[in-house]
């Protein structure tokens, strides 16, 4: 009879350890796919600027719904612990879509100030997500690279919605750009402890670009910015294992 009990407490033991190493794994894999939805919010940004600054040609078009589904894909690997944030994305995909997307004569002075509203309001229900964050649940090799990505596309995002207000003839919004710039290139020295090669091949090819990104409120370099910014944005997210990655890079 001892035996038997020991056998099943033995057992229960094996299955709550099984059931906390799973918990564990998924609690990682639902706050690596929020940093990534964090990027993928500021890539929206800057791929909805490109369609207006292209017209809406379909190439764009094309970008912009890859970007869209990407998020869709992200938010569904976190939406049970964080419906809040889900929430504020599906309102924000649903006016890109009503009032850009299918909307032929589409306000371009309003929408992108309605815009601003719909993204801060989602910013802020994803930060206080990101407040629950476990420091364990990102590797350390991990976070200088998913940190990286979110102050690449929060640059390229602010630059290419700059331009389609200030040389579109708008408002001027706040970028926050040289704030980010300055927060892109301390995550690329972070990322030489665990990568120096990486770091050192994002760090030349940044360079290239930096004093044009730098110089937004004077030129218009949309397409060298986000045609070099893509090329870092392929590196950066190779450096990231393809199962923490919801769709594939463009």
């Amino acid at each position: 009879m001892d035996r038997f009990f020991n056998h099943i407490a033995i057992t229960l033991v094996a299955l709550s350890l099984m059931l906390t190493a799973h918990c564990q794994a998924e609690s990682a894999k639902q706050s690596h796919s929020l940093l990534l939805f964090e990027a993928n919010i500021y890539r929206t940004l800057g791929d909805m600027s490109d369609y207006i600054h292209k017209e809406k040609d379909r190439r764009s078009l094309a970008d912009l719904e890859k970007t869209l589904q990407n998020g869709d894909e992200l938010v569904a690997d976190f939406n049970s612990r964080w419906p809040q944030v889900a929430k504020h994305w599906q309102v924000l995909t649903r006016f890109v879509y009503s009032d850009l997307i299918e909307d032929d004569q589409a306000d371009m002075v309003k929408f992108p100030r309605r815009y601003e509203v719909l993204q801060q309001q989602l910013v802020e229900a994803l930060q206080k997500a990101r407040a629950e964050i476990s420091e364990g649940d990102i590797a350390a090799d991990k976070r200088p690279l998913l940190m990286s990505l979110i102050h690449l596309e929060q640059v390229v995002g602010g630059y290419t919605f700059y331009n389609i207000n200030v040389f579109g003839g708008f408002s001027v919004p706040e970028t926050g750009i040289e704030d980010y710039n300055r927060m892109f290139k301390t995550e690329l020295e972070n990322l030489k402890v665990s990568d120096a090669a990486l770091a050192k091949t994002l760090t030349r090819k940044w360079k290239f670009i930096e004093k044009t990104v730098l110089d937004y409120n004077k030129n218009s370099a949309v397409f060298i910015v986000r045609r070099t910014a893509s090329s870092l944005r392929t590196l950066i997210q190779t450096g990231i294992s393809d199962e923490l990655v919801a769709g594939e890079s463009s």
